[in-house]
């Protein structure tokens, strides 16, 4: 089982800071809990409750929070012997990151959940959606099911005649893998300038990625904006956009759109853009996400010591803004 804590502070509810994801890598069952703080004591009980319903897992595994090595977690052991702890580095998302792939999910559910109901409190928000989660986790079953294919088509290929060429047919295998491959990522190529090359009119939809340091854990990855203005410069063509917001003042390449003529965008559509004042393209991100910028310090590690300024003055910040380890 591996655990993991989402960092949730920018869209507290109810005194609800935080959220508890544990996942079992054999069945692929998530639990979530909503905490009001990462302290151990918290994280504890929330895993004895776990514990106490379902059984102890035969391996816990977590990153190397403070939260999970504290004295009241390795208290555990005594009450379940067979129970072994593993703490250790973040977990890479191409190796052991099923918690961090689950915790992807959780954050893209509870924006859909905040987009579509505004009355349904998040922590029942939470327990809802956990079977959507679990559903998002199929792939590790194709993975396995993928490789279990290639372990018998190689047992399979035992039964051949001994007198085949067996060079000449690796080599014929290699050169057709080798030709699949190269024509795949020509064609992916192909497609891909096509779409970027494409050119826009006055009046089309499209959208411009929001930055994670502009936008909330649950909010919208995607800024939609109208087409206002084109000008070509050195050869290149630069389009000026607007959202409900205000005019972007910065200019864009079609190369960083994502289409969305197809889209029904009515208010954008019928949008008035005489109006409008002129805003950055920071400051229309951060407006239609509603967030909420915090100040951070410039520490490079803990920050214990009253040499940091914001701890010197008992101020708190968020932890996704900090570009040290330590944060208060």
């Amino acid at each position: 089982m591996q655990i993991d804590l989402v960092d949730m502070r920018s869209v507290e509810y109810n005194g609800f800071k935080w959220i508890f994801h544990a996942k079992d890598h054999f069945s692929k069952y998530s639990w979530l809990d909503p905490l009001p703080s990462k302290e151990a004591i918290n994280v504890a009980e929330t895993l004895k409750s776990s514990f106490y319903q379902f059984g102890p897992p035969r391996i816990l595994q977590s990153d190397n929070g403070r939260e999970f090595v504290a004295k009241v977690i390795l208290d555990l052991i005594k009450l379940w012997p067979g129970l072994l702890i593993i703490n250790g580095r973040s977990r890479p998302p191409h190796s052991q990151g099923l918690a961090e792939r689950g915790t992807a999910v959780v954050q893209q559910l509870l924006g859909k959940c905040n987009i579509v109901s505004t009355t349904t409190p998040q922590d029942r928000q939470i327990q809802n959606n956990e079977e959507e989660i679990r559903s998002d986790s199929n792939i590790d079953h194709e993975e396995f099911i993928d490789s279990t294919n290639c372990v018998s088509d190689v047992v399979e290929s035992k039964y051949e005649p001994v007198g085949a060429n067996r060079h000449k047919r690796i080599r014929e295998n290699a050169e057709e893998c080798y030709l699949n491959n190269a024509n795949s990522q020509l064609t992916r190529y192909i497609n891909k300038s096509s779409k970027r090359q494409r050119i826009y009119h006055v009046g089309d939809i499209v959208g411009l990625k929001v930055s994670d340091a502009d936008r909330t854990n649950t909010s919208s990855t995607i800024l939609s904006c109208k087409i206002v203005d084109s000008k070509c410069q050195d050869g290149e063509t630069f389009y000026n956009v607007a959202t409900v917001n205000g005019i972007i003042k910065e200019s864009f390449q079609s190369t960083v759109f994502l289409d969305l003529t197809a889209s029904n965008f009515t208010t954008l559509r019928t949008l008035n853009t005489d109006s409008l004042s002129c805003v950055t393209f920071i400051q229309a991100c951060q407006i239609y996400t509603n967030f909420k910028s915090a100040d951070t310090c410039k520490c490079n590690g803990d920050c214990s010591t009253n040499r940091c300024k914001y701890k010197k003055k008992g101020r708190k910040y968020y932890s996704k803004c900090h570009g040290g380890d330590g944060f208060i």
